[in-house]
């Protein structure tokens, strides 16, 4: 993974990494879930077999093994914005329920937006703050996992 060396993101081809490359700032490729051996079903197959509250425990375990330096941080603080995120970035992980069982990242601006890149699109979304407690993109609907680290 690219970790930290992301700054030069005007090098680099939106199409070249998803949602999660463009939240955690790797910019890269990222899978909640084993890199290595996993395919696209991988996710919707252990839903299927483990169930849905498994698999986002799964999914949270490997983003906090792949990245040591994030904290979760509660729903309630981020809601009353209790996080300075001018000092912290926040960035939210869901899972779609329904569907394709699919997996989707955003994180908060500095300026209070939330910012989102779907899959290989190479468009970046911007929503207002409120956004995020919704359902995403009208199909991400799982309980949402808010990380914190310091930004750099």
């Amino acid at each position: 993974m690219n970790l930290r060396e992301a700054k030069r993101t005007w090098s680099l081809d939106r199409w070249d990494y998803n949602c999660g490359g463009y939240a955690l700032e790797t910019y890269d490729w990222y899978l909640p879930y084993d890199n290595e051996s996993a395919s696209w079903s991988y996710l919707g197959d252990y839903i299927e077999e483990a169930g849905f509250d498994a698999a986002n425990e799964m999914c949270i375990d490997h983003i906090l093994a792949d990245f040591p330096e994030l904290r979760i941080v509660r729903e309630q603080a981020v809601r009353d914005k209790l996080v300075d995120f001018n000092k912290y970035q926040i960035i939210a992980f869901r899972i779609e329920t329904e569907g394709t069982n699919d997996f989707h990242f955003m994180k908060l601006g500095k300026n209070g937006s939330w910012y989102e890149k779907r899959g290989a699109s190479g468009i970046i979304h911007r929503h207002n703050y409120e956004y995020i407690f919704g359902v995403w993109n009208g199909r991400y609907n799982g309980n949402i996992t808010f990380f914190t680290r310091e930004r750099y």
